[in-house]
């Protein structure tokens, strides 16, 4: 999680403590602290929950949710996690347009280097890689946790949709 909701989710554990070990549940109604619905469990890893606020998945750690009488409450309206979440993606897409430049290291999902960025363009962004040009979109780059910039694919994963375009 990022800054914003790592201190979201701290102060949503602070005022809930323990929290509910089943707010797992997919499906399951997440309340808000006005008591107007924010949305539904999504998906659950075991420590942390994604609620569907309809606008956004947010993940937030299960001790975050304690048990309301309509299902499980969150310590933030609906309006207010969405305009925190609307922060983060613009916080996020900047960081990412500020990384995206000509010269700049790509890598894969899987840590493995990729090349460096050559060209960028309306069509996509274009790295060499083994000698020779390959375009990606602009939608398959984004920055992992430490900040990098990477492709979302695995190398293995790239090199198989690169071997079957070639092929066809």
């Amino acid at each position: 999680m990022t800054n914003k909701l790592t201190a979201l989710a701290a102060t949503l554990a602070l005022t809930f403590g323990a929290g509910v070990a089943n707010a797992q549940e997919v499906g399951a109604i997440v309340m808000g602290n006005d008591g107007i619905q924010i949305g539904t469990i999504a998906a659950n890893d075991g420590a942390n929950a994604v609620v569907d606020t309809g606008k956004h998945k947010v993940p937030l750690a299960i001790d975050s949710f304690a048990e309301g009488d309509n299902g499980y409450t969150l310590n933030i309206t609906k309006t207010e996690l969405d305009a925190m979440m609307d922060e983060e993606v613009a916080r996020r897409e900047a960081a990412l347009a500020a990384a995206l430049v000509v010269g700049a290291e790509v890598a894969t999902a899987d840590e493995v280097p990729l090349g460096t960025i050559d060209e960028m363009s309306d069509v996509g962004i274009t790295m060499v890689q083994d000698d020779q040009p390959l375009t990606l979109p602009r939608e398959m780059f984004a920055l992992d946790t430490d900040g990098s910039l990477i492709v979302l694919v695995t190398k293995a994963d790239l090199d198989a949709a690169i071997a079957a375009a070639q092929a066809s």
